[in-house]
């Protein structure tokens, strides 16, 4: 878990959104953040990672816990961290953000039934042979050049492998 301090000054408490009865409520633990905001933690995990933008992140904050989107009409506010009412569940005078999970990409696969679905819907076959083929010349470039190689690792391996640390020792990227 990562830690960092975020002044209260630029967080703000915020009502949850429910319907019309007050019975369902669409916003139960999940605030908002900055893109500069978001981009300041960023630069804080890993300096070097330019390429990892993530929307969303898993965090505690004071008595506060649960999710936070990013939401770019924060940029330039004053409040550039807002947390839900859902969020709150106890008071601490405790301004330090800690990082439970970011969130990341997911590679999706299509199935059999997945093209047969979306052909069905009048989506054109070649369009399905376009990625496959995208994808072979991926692999391609992955076994003649390093830097592709990297991204197919990073991409493949499970997260608890330090890839950039390692590929940064042994001048890869």
């Amino acid at each position: 878990m990562s830690k960092g301090k975020i002044s209260a000054e630029n967080v703000t408490y915020i009502r949850d959104i429910k319907d019309l009865t007050g019975k369902y409520t669409f916003t139960n633990g999940i605030g908002t953040i900055s893109t500069q905001l978001r981009d300041e933690i960023k630069d804080f995990l890993d300096p070097f990672d330019v390429s990892r933008d993530f929307s969303a992140l898993q965090i505690r904050y004071g008595g506060c816990k649960g999710t936070l989107s990013v939401d770019r009409r924060l940029d330039g506010q004053r409040y550039q961290l807002q947390i839900r009412d859902s969020m709150n569940k106890f008071t601490i005078d405790h301004d330090i953000l800690e990082l439970c999970k970011l969130s990341a990409p997911r590679p999706l696969f299509l199935n059999r039934q997945d093209i047969v679905l979306l052909e069905s819907r009048d989506i054109p076959h070649v369009n399905f042979l376009n990625l496959q083929n995208q994808y072979h010349f991926g692999l391609v470039c992955a076994l003649l050049k390093p830097e592709n190689a990297y991204e197919l690792l990073q991409e493949k391996l499970l997260p608890v492998f330090k890839l950039r640390k390692i590929a940064r020792n042994i001048n890869i990227v």
